[in-house]
């Protein structure tokens, strides 16, 4: 996975906005392609690209201790791809959480199938409860 400084996003950005427009079919949450493009752009967060897929990452703080993470807002591979790319994917968000002096590495996902991708690699830490 390489690095894509907001220069070059203009190049992979149609892969992008298929990938995020599909996430968005399987998953409907409150952003949109343009607010992530808006995000990358402005540097609150990062895209690491392959022809295979991609990741963004942003670097947060826990809002009550304010200890810094790495956190994972979007992650699509092409159908079989993110599963053979797993182990360099974690390798890389080890290397990104110790660049950025980040305590833990986390993402949220109401897909239930991420529990059987990242077994033993991630733990479920916490269940969101919302009422709207």
């Amino acid at each position: 996975m390489r690095y894509i400084p907001p220069a070059e996003l203009p190049h992979v950005w149609e892969a992008v906005e298929r990938g995020l427009n599909r996430i968005l079919e399987l998953c409907p949450d409150y952003w949109i392609p343009r607010d992530v493009k808006r995000h990358l752009y402005q540097g609150r967060c990062f895209l690491y690209f392959s022809d295979q897929g991609f990741f963004i990452v942003e670097r947060c703080n826990e809002i009550f201790s304010g200890s810094p993470f790495l956190n994972v807002w979007v992650m699509y591979f092409q159908p079989g791809e993110g599963e053979k790319l797993k182990h360099q994917i974690i390798e890389q968000l080890d290397a990104l959480k110790a660049q950025t002096f980040s305590e833990w590495i986390q993402f949220t996902s109401p897909r239930k199938a991420w529990g059987r991708a990242m077994d033993g690699l991630f733990e479920e830490y916490a269940t969101i409860w919302r009422r709207k």
